[in-house]
């Protein structure tokens, strides 16, 4: 089964010990979402659009999965 590849970014440095990105496959843009690790800046940064922004930036047969992560530690 196909599934799209999105890079999920917040919009604002959200500090140490929290993410600011993630590639996850997931079939919407929702799910994505929802699929986001979060560290301090907790689950809204992911969910709410006016915190984060969500790109389309390939499709695969991969499984639905979190690909990569940046995370600030510290």
């Amino acid at each position: 089964m196909r599934h799209n590849i999105y890079l999920i970014e917040a919009k604002e440095c959200v500090g140490w010990d929290s993410y600011n990105a993630h590639v996850i496959i997931a079939d919407t843009p929702k799910e994505a979402r929802e699929m986001c690790p979060t560290g301090d800046e907790g689950m809204d940064t992911w969910i709410e659009v006016r915190q984060s922004t969500v790109k389309t930036i390939g499709i695969t047969n991969r499984k639905k999965e979190i690909v990569l992560s940046s995370f600030n530690a510290g």
